[in-house]
């Protein structure tokens, strides 16, 4: 049991705190470095791609949600920082190959502190949504809290499956071209533009076989809809969260050492 112990811990960097801190400080140093913009481009982006599915919902199929833009924009920024995660995670080992060849650090260091990045940069976009929100008449109540336990979930899922491929990618590099059609996919696949009254009774088990399916959902309703979360709604993204922890973690114990010689 202790050895499991010293095990997780190692798994998530705890015991190097100190080094994680710096890295995650470099990189946000280095995202805003001689940019104009700073931190703005980092939402530039995701809000245009938010105005342009609100202009071809709302506008041209005119979907009637009254407060469809605060909809498309907390799913859309909450979607950036997960896919973005993945995204760069995956690439963060390799990356980083330069720094393994001078200290002896773990390989999942890397993509760890890519998600923290990431976390941080989600973070400063909060007061974005809160502005949207109260321009849609949209009151922030106490439920709205209920956004950051889904995000440290989405965290920790997008961390380990990040993980996963920056290893997996060192033996084959096709998957980097691979994950972006299939992060498009789950996209559409994920009630981020769509609420979930609009899926049909008989396809809603699909929201149970997505991980983030339900993170969605209860983001969109204790934000908007100033409701509280359902047991269904806690547990499942609950129990996925564990699932690709353990997964991710037995990964780490048997594949992870051999990686670093076929970079």
């Amino acid at each position: 049991m202790a050895n499991l112990k010293a095990s997780f811990i190692r798994f998530f960097c705890l015991d190097q705190k100190f080094l994680v801190w710096n890295i995650v400080n470099r990189n946000l140093k280095l995202r805003f470095r001689r940019s104009f913009l700073g931190y703005l481009w980092t939402l530039l982006v995701p809000l245009s791609t938010a105005a342009i599915y609100y202009f071809l919902f709302k506008v041209i199929f005119r979907v009637h949600l009254p407060d469809f833009a605060a909809f498309i924009t907390t799913g859309i920024l909450v979607w950036t920082f997960y896919s973005g995660t993945i995204k760069e995670g995956m690439g963060s080992v390799i990356s980083g190959f330069s720094i393994l060849l001078q200290v002896n650090v773990p390989l999942n260091i890397f993509p760890l502190t890519t998600a923290l990045t990431n976390l941080l940069t989600f973070i400063f976009s909060t007061p974005v949504i809160a502005a949207i929100c109260i321009v849609s008449g949209i009151t922030l109540k106490l439920s709205a809290i209920m956004l950051f336990p889904y995000i440290f979930l989405l965290l920790i899922q997008s961390y380990c499956i990040s993980y996963i491929l920056s290893v997996a990618v060192i033996y084959v590099r096709d998957l980097q071209q691979v994950l972006g059609p299939v992060l498009q996919i789950w996209m559409y696949g994920t009630p981020i533009l769509y609420q979930m009254n609009q899926i049909p009774e008989r396809h809603k088990w699909l929201l149970f076989a997505n991980p983030i399916g339900k993170i969605f959902s209860g983001i969109h309703n204790s934000v908007l809809r100033h409701s509280w979360p359902t047991m269904v709604e806690i547990v499942a993204p609950v129990a996925w969260t564990v699932v690709i922890v353990l997964i991710s973690f037995y990964f780490h114990t048997k594949i992870s050492k051999v990686a670093v010689e076929r970079i």
